[in-house]
C-alpha cells in the first residue's frame, strides 16, 4: 500500500473561510469609520451652535448696556432668526421679565437638524439693570 502525502496546498474551504472572517472585519471596520465620523460631524455641529448662542448672548448684553429701556420693552417676547452656514440653524431667544424692569431672564435656543433629527443647544441668563 501506498502511504498518500498530506496536501501542503489550502483547501477551498479554507480559503472561503478565510475570506469569510476578513468580510466580517471589513464590514466592522467600516461601520465603526461611519459611526465615529458621524459623531465628529454632530460634534462640529454642536460647536457652531454653541458659539451661535454665545454670540446672541453677547449681543442682548450689548442691547442692554447701550438702552436698558429698550432691552427691558423686549419683555415677554420670542424672536426667531435663522443662520444658514452649511446648515440651517435657527436661533430662538426668549425674554422673560423675572422682576419688573429690573431684571430679565433671557433664554437662547439653537436648533438644527441633520440625518432628520433635530439637534439643540440652550443657554439660560439672568440680566439685571444697574
Amino acid at each position: 500500500r501506498r502511504m498518500l502525502k498530506k496536501s501542503s496546498g489550502q483547501s477551498l474551504i479554507e480559503v472561503v473561510i478565510a475570506i469569510g472572517i476578513l468580510g466580517v472585519a471589513l464590514v466592522g471596520v467600516v461601520a465603526g469609520s461611519l459611526f465615529a465620523l458621524k459623531a465628529a460631524r454632530i460634534s462640529r455641529e454642536r460647536s457652531v451652535a454653541r458659539l451661535l448662542v454665545d454670540k446672541k448672548i453677547e449681543e442682548v448684553r450689548i442691547v442692554k448696556d447701550k438702552d436698558p429701556e429698550a432691552f427691558f420693552a423686549l419683555a415677554n417676547r420670542t424672536e426667531t432668526e435663522t443662520n444658514e452656514t452649511q446648515l440651517a440653524y435657527t436661533i430662538k431667544t426668549t425674554y422673560t421679565t423675572q422682576i419688573v424692569n429690573q431684571t430679565m431672564k433671557v433664554a437662547v435656543e439653537v436648533t438644527w437638524i441633520d440625518g432628520g433629527i433635530e439637534y439643540s443647544v440652550e443657554q439660560n441668563t439672568i440680566l439685571a439693570k444697574l
